[in-house]
């Protein structure tokens, strides 16, 4: 007989960082989206645009990345 057994790890105040990939963010911290897509960040853009950094895609907008990496990791902490 097998157990699944699913542990809960609490995720560090800053799991998400300045180089951490858009993609990544989508797929491991979907609270986040409805955020990122209000911004206009989504991974829609192809591997090209999902390969890039929430650095990269912030400064591309022109917002505050501070700002933005506080909000994100607020949601997912």
């Amino acid at each position: 007989m097998l157990l699944k057994v699913t542990v809960y790890m609490p995720r560090s105040p800053n799991s998400i960082t300045s180089e951490t990939k858009i993609l990544q963010i989508f797929r491991e911290y979907p609270e986040t989206i409805d955020y990122l897509l209000n911004l206009g960040i989504c991974e829609c853009h192809g591997l090209e645009g999902s390969e890039r950094s929430i650095k990269e895609e912030v400064e591309k907008r022109e917002l505050n990345i501070k700002e933005v990496l506080e909000e994100l990791n607020r949601r997912v902490n």
